[in-house]
């Protein structure tokens, strides 16, 4: 005979074990005797401490040990996935959860860079204009 015994966790292993959860959810496995507002209280304590970071009403990320919690920045998806129940990735973002985005506006191979660009200058023959502080190009020139 199965019983709906609800399993009392440890705060600090649900802490641990979870990047990014709801209150939700942290009320639903921790099972505290106080109920939804004890949970709340036990999640201050640890936010206090600097084990805890609040990004959204209802929405905490675990600190990894080795960071610092002022700089620490969670997964912007799960903070997502976990703020929205019904939250759906789109364009770009979808791209980038399958893993197959590709944005090379941060990326220089080889070419000149878009401020090495801005810099380049040339000279126009039919106005013998060659000097770079009375013409300035913003694109190479084309060929």
């Amino acid at each position: 005979m199965a019983t709906n015994r609800k399993v009392n966790v440890d705060v600090e292993s649900f802490v641990r074990a979870h990047d990014v959860f709801s209150l939700g959810e942290a009320t639903a496995a921790l099972a505290h005797p106080s109920g939804k507002d004890g949970v709340r209280n036990s999640l201050r304590y640890y936010l206090r401490l600097g084990r805890l970071k609040s990004v959204a009403r209802g929405v905490d990320a675990s600190i990894p040990p080795t960071a610092e919690s002022a700089t620490f920045q969670p997964d912007r998806y799960l903070v997502a996935a976990k703020a929205r129940a019904d939250a759906v990735f789109s364009y770009h973002a979808a791209f980038e959860l399958l893993g197959a985005a590709h944005s090379d506006w941060n990326v220089n191979r080889g070419r000149a860079s878009p401020t090495a660009m801005i810099a380049r200058t040339w000279s126009r023959p039919e106005t013998g204009c060659d000097s770079p502080a009375r013409n300035p190009v913003t694109s190479p020139p084309r060929g």
